[in-house]
């Protein structure tokens, strides 16, 4: 694995948009996906106050979120952004607890950059807790307001210098977004799927048993509701007994739009099969505003 890490300021606000990158390794050419942030004029932040001690501490916080008017059961991207002077000395950025009504949203943790700034014309640390946002109906939800405690240190001179711990604890305000209805007319076998998918479907087994069960790794890959997706199904499944299929569970990964969701399943052959079925997902793709197939290719069996 490389890891080539770039540093990206922008002075103009607005959505700005990094086009996707190739990359040729082992001889195949990759793609990476194309990444959209934000950029916002700071005279926009909401300030507070609170304790550090006896010292009384002025700071901003917000959710920020990608795309304000997703669609019901899309997957965009959100964040708790705060803002702490730079001369306070944290030594643990506490993992918010937060409220939650019409959404889904998993844990928010905070990433380990830290951008400077001056704001009030004193130098201030912004923090990012990233994670994602899914609406599960439609119409108004939101999310917040979360409560955030940070330890910190002060060196305090008390006849000998030392230092003492102290906690701040920080509220967020809470945001509201409107969640739009998937649209009408959806085709047969859509199900729950939104997003910007590929599927990949494959099996270790080419020779089989008459009735014996065939294993089937199912892996669908992109952007969108990987967390709950459910998976593909065979597009003719006559003369196949079809099993409930499982999940890998998904990991820290989740607080990232783009990854994969990973299914398992076997297929039971009813009578002689030259193949296993296609395997066919229907998703509504919310960049281009319609609903999308994209289906397997069968994998060739024989059977005994």
């Amino acid at each position: 694995e490389y890891v080539l890490e770039y540093l990206v300021s922008s002075y103009a606000t607005g959505v700005h948009r990094i086009p996707a990158i190739e990359v040729q390794a082992g001889g195949v050419k990759w793609h990476s996906e194309a990444l959209e942030f934000t950029v916002f004029n700071p005279d926009e932040l909401q300030w507070a106050e609170t304790q550090a001690g006896d010292t009384k501490i002025r700071y901003a916080s917000a959710f920020r979120v990608m795309d304000s008017q997703p669609y019901e059961g899309e997957t965009t991207a959100v964040e708790i952004k705060i803002f702490v002077p730079r001369d306070l000395f944290v030594e643990d950025w506490g993992i918010p607890d937060f409220q939650r009504e019409g959404v889904t949203s998993w844990r928010f943790q905070p990433s380990a950059m830290r951008g400077q700034i001056n704001l009030l014309g004193l130098p201030y640390v912004s923090v990012a807790y990233p994670s994602t946002l899914s609406p599960t109906r439609s119409g108004k939800v939101s999310i917040g307001p979360a409560a955030i405690r940070l330890m910190t240190t002060q060196v305090v001179m008390d006849g000998v210098l030392k230092r003492i711990a102290e906690e701040v604890n920080l509220t967020v305000p809470p945001l509201e977004i409107i969640a739009r209805p998937l649209p009408a007319g959806a085709p047969a076998g859509f199900d729950n799927a939104v997003g910007q998918f590929q599927l990949e479907v494959t099996t270790d087994t080419s020779e089989a048993q008459e009735g014996d069960p065939i294993p089937v790794d199912i892996v669908v890959s992109g952007s969108g509701n990987l967390d709950t997706l459910h998976p593909p199904q065979p597009v003719d499944a006559t003369g196949w007994k079809v099993y409930q299929a499982t999940s890998e569970p998904r990991g820290d990964e989740r607080r990232q739009l783009a990854g994969r969701a990973v299914f398992h399943q076997f297929l039971r052959p009813l009578e002689i099969k030259a193949a296993v079925p296609s395997l066919r997902l229907v998703y509504f793709d919310p960049q281009a505003a319609a609903y999308k197939t994209v289906t397997s290719e069968p994998l060739p069996l024989q059977i005994k």
